[in-house]
């Protein structure tokens, strides 16, 4: 059985059975949830675990078209094998248990953000930040004679990275400058809300473009909060929560790369054992 995590909080109760369902290939119902939970803490309340099963409810319409699981009465049951979407296990277990152990995990969620991204948006993108082999000078430098953007300023030895991840772009490919431009920040585990909006100001100065076409945005492992959401996009700009990646990674004609997808099942065996 998978841990439970911090049964305060409604949306974390919903992660969790969503994570125990589909790891597990097996259906879980209301009483068994109540029953898992005072035995291991003794402190089921029903009401939340009633709101949970609405949150997952809500969650089915956020996710599209093809379900993950599917609920009938106060049961839930998985909808296919975890091993088909490791993509979903991953952003699951983050969601539900944070990235304190994550090991090479953070990454892995990088670089399948990265992969949908392309493939969404038909951008183009580069991993961005630190730590790296390259300094962040030098990935500035590369990054505006691609795009034929003018530089500025430097960013200083403690700059490392000003929050962005990922950054990718749209270009018309004409040899000139002025093209649409996403900064995406990645945070794989639970405290995304604690993260700092990246700061548009310093890239400007890093970099001439239009602060008109440059975006920022938010990719995290969770699914945002109904009551919340607003607030995060204000905060974050573009929120790309799981849900909206689980569309991404399984849209018609999207395929992970063979081996992000074996490095994201071995990884996510690793952690369900």
């Amino acid at each position: 059985m998978i841990e439970l995590p911090d049964t305060s909080y409604v949306s974390r109760i919903a992660d969790w059975i969503e994570l125990q369902v589909i790891s597990s290939g097996k259906s879980i119902s209301k009483n068994k949830i109540v029953s898992i939970i005072d035995n291991h803490l003794g402190d089921a309340d029903e009401t939340k675990i009633d709101s949970a099963i609405q949150e997952l409810v809500r969650r089915l319409s956020l996710y599209g078209k093809v379900k993950p699981y599917e609920i009938n009465g106060n049961i839930i049951s998985p909808k296919f094998d975890w091993k088909k979407y490791p993509e979903l296990t991953l952003c699951l277990i983050f969601s539900t248990h944070g990235a304190a152990d994550a090991d090479s995990g953070t990454k892995l969620f990088e670089r399948l953000t990265k992969e949908c991204i392309d493939f969404f948006f038909n951008f183009e993108s580069i991993n961005f930040g630190f730590p790296t082999g390259v300094s962040f000078k030098q990935q500035i430098d590369d990054f505006a004679t691609l795009c034929f953007e003018g530089r500025g300023d430097d960013p200083t030895q403690f700059d490392k990275d000003r929050g962005v991840d990922i950054l990718a772009w749209k270009n018309f490919n004409d040899s000139r400058n002025s093209h649409i431009y996403l900064l995406i920040q990645c945070a794989a585990g639970g405290r995304w809300r604690d993260k700092k909006r990246i700061p548009l100001p310093s890239w400007r100065r890093y970099i001439s473009w239009s602060h008109e076409t440059a975006i920022p945005a938010m990719a995290i492992s969770q699914i945002v909060e109904s009551e919340k959401w607003k607030n995060a996009v204000d905060d974050y700009g573009i929120i790309i929560d799981r849900a909206r990646l689980y569309r991404m990674f399984t849209s018609s004609g999207y395929k992970t790369e063979a081996s992000l997808k074996k490095a994201i099942e071995k990884w996510c065996k690793s952690k369900l054992n």
